[in-house]
Parts: C-alpha cells; sequence; structure tokens
C-alpha cells in the first residue's frame, strides 16, 4: 500500500497492440479537479468530455487514439494539476474499416442507480463504453447498455471504486449507460465509437489497469 495523493501520472504497457486498432482509455480521479492528456509516446489521444462531481470530489474521463500505433506500447497519463488516488482503465478494440468517434455523455448523482444520460448513436456496427467512478468502497453489479447487459472486460474492472463495461451493437439507438451498486456519491459516463467501410468491431484484446491504493 502507498499514499496516493498528489499524482501527476500514470504509465500503462500494453504488448502485441496491433497496428489501428481503437484504444479507450478512462481516468478516475479524486480530491482536485484535475484534466487528463494520454500518449503513447508518438501519438496523442484525443480528450473526451471530463465530468467531475464538485460535492463529490471525482471525476472521470474517457481519451481515446482511433488508429494505434503497433508494438509493446506504454500510454502515458499526465493528471493537470496534481490529483488524488487516480486509476486508469485502457482497452484495446480490433476492427475493419475505418472507426470514428460517435458520442458521449455523462453525469453525476448519490443514488444506486449510477447513469449516464443518454446518447442516440449513428451507425450499426458501434461499440459502447460506459465508466463509473466513485470516493467509497463501492463495486458496481448489473452493467447496461442502453438497458441491455454489458459485458465487463476479462480483467475485473470491479476495484477500487471504478468499473467499465462495454457492449458491441449492430442498430443504432437512443439509450444509456447504467449500473447497479449501494447508495454512494458517483460520476458515470459513456463514449461511443462507429465503424464504417467494412466495418466489424470485435471485442478487447487488451485490458489492463493500473491502481492507486489509500495506505
Amino acid at each position: 500500500m502507498f499514499d496516493g495523493t498528489g499524482q501527476t501520472s500514470i504509465a500503462v504497457t500494453l504488448n502485441g497492440v496491433t497496428a489501428g486498432s481503437l484504444i479507450v482509455l478512462r481516468a478516475k480521479f479524486e480530491g482536485v479537479n484535475s484534466t487528463a492528456s494520454a500518449t503513447d509516446g508518438t501519438t496523442a489521444f484525443t480528450a473526451g468530455t471530463k465530468f467531475w462531481s464538485a460535492n463529490d470530489s471525482v471525476g472521470g474521463q474517457f481519451l481515446y487514439l482511433l488508429v494505434a500505433n503497433s508494438g509493446n506500447k506504454t500510454y502515458t497519463v499526465t493528471l493537470s494539476p496534481a490529483t488524488d488516488y487516480p486509476q486508469v482503465f485502457v482497452m484495446e478494440f480490433s476492427y475493419l474499416g475505418t472507426a470514428s468517434f460517435d458520442a458521449q455523455s455523462g453525469a453525476t448523482g448519490s443514488s444506486t442507480t449510477p447513469a449516464s444520460g443518454n446518447i442516440t448513436t449513428t451507425g450499426t456496427d458501434e461499440v459502447v463504453i460506459g465508466g463509473y467512478s466513485a470516493v467509497t468502497g463501492n463495486t458496481t453489479s448489473s452493467e447496461l447498455i442502453n438497458g441491455v447487459a454489458a459485458t465487463e472486460p476479462s480483467y475485473s474492472p470491479e476495484a477500487f471504486n471504478n468499473s467499465v463495461w462495454y457492449r458491441i451493437v449492430a442498430a443504432t439507438f437512443t439509450g444509456q449507460a447504467a449500473a447497479t451498486l449501494a447508495n454512494a456519491p458517483w460520476v458515470c459516463n459513456v463514449i461511443a465509437f462507429k465503424a464504417e467501410a467494412a466495418g466489424g468491431l470485435s471485442i478487447p484484446v487488451v485490458m489492463n489497469q493500473y491502481r492507486q491504493r489509500r495506505a
């Protein structure tokens, strides 16, 4: 165990990344309203919208790289200003054709049903990813995308007040990411990407996480 306050960066390594994959990263942080940026050492990630709960001092932000560089890659997340107890999930999705950002949304609350708020997707070959952050010890269950049970990556996401889940969908929809947990403040957000022109998104081939634990 070690003190996770005042952190400015996190490095996560994924081995054997396939050229052209979609890389999606989600950063969670506490205490300070920080903003995340990320790079693979060559290419900067595009930052999604940050969602921050001022009353509960917790935030969540997706970042993504539509066309991954190949090889054993170290993804460095920079947090500015320095923040507390950051955590990072990174996921790799393979696809054919062209992937593009489609939609995102997020919300904060204190109920037992974290939910991101609706997005309206425009693709018929789409990966939709939900995420949850909190400052308490609660973990999520019954994770949903548009009211349908989502897939959790093989590396268990239900740990250290942070979760991710996803669905690959073949039709447009208006809906949200949602889950269930014990009563606790939360941030919940969702982001969607579509594959076009000979598409075919697959399940994540890599899942990893870096976690700071409280001392």
